[in-house]
């Protein structure tokens, strides 16, 4: 079923998950295609990627795990994905540019996609966006009409990416652009993200007195 939430006017999609269930995303790709809009529109000329991307044939930036050191610790539960989901979603590989006119390169990406409420009023369903931790560590991008499927398998999120307020500025003061982008549409985003289920609290906690009395018998054992 589908249904708005979040006063965002964004569809969440459910594929009838385990009621209930806690799960945190694991790994997956990240798949991003904005590198023609930001050429076409920017003295920006794209000139490669980082080992870690793949090519296929959008650039795809593999997930962190939650045990990298930049950690996706994205999580939600699967009966009520409105009020329970909280983190980041961090993904690893740069797309490579060079400056028109220059021999000067930067690097872009190590992306994070975040959520903030603060943001929902930057465009049409808005709320998650596109953070960049090298070249520029900053938002770069609003991702607008975006749709969730948070299942108990697996978690998708896509949507169009619009440039933020941050990145236009950034460009304009570094003479990369000319006019101020802001809200321009220059590409989309697609996350098909692995999922594992965390588990509950009060079922750790309520295994512990057997823990400890399996301890204490080994060592009364030895």
């Amino acid at each position: 079923m589908s249904f708005r939430i979040l006063g965002l006017a964004a569809v969440f999609l459910f594929a009838s998950p385990a009621a209930g269930l806690q799960v945190q995303v694991t790994g997956g790709l990240n798949f991003a295609e904005f590198v023609p809009g930001l050429a076409n529109n920017t003295i920006l000329v794209p000139q490669g990627v980082t080992p870690e991307v793949i090519i296929d044939p959008e650039l795809a930036f593999p997930i962190n795990a939650p045990a990298d050191a930049r950690p996706t610790t994205f999580t939600y539960d699967t009966d009520d994905f409105e009020n329970t989901f909280s983190g980041v979603i961090e993904s690893a590989g740069s797309v490579i540019f060079g400056i028109q006119g220059t021999t000067d390169a930067i690097a872009i990406g190590d992306f994070t996609v975040d959520f903030d409420p603060a943001r929902i009023g930057n465009c049409a369903d808005c709320g998650f966006f596109l953070a960049a931790n090298t070249g520029f560590a900053i938002p770069l991008y609003d991702i607008s009409a975006f749709a969730v499927t948070p299942g108990a398998t697996g978690f998708q999120l896509g949507g169009d990416l619009l440039m933020s307020a941050e990145f236009a500025a950034a460009l304009l003061d570094q003479g990369l652009a000319q006019s101020d982008l802001t809200g321009l549409d220059l590409g989309d985003i697609f996350i098909d993200a692995t999922v594992s289920s965390v588990p509950e609290a009060g079922l750790a906690l309520a295994a512990l007195p057997a823990v400890l009395g399996m301890l204490r018998r080994g060592k009364r054992r030895a």
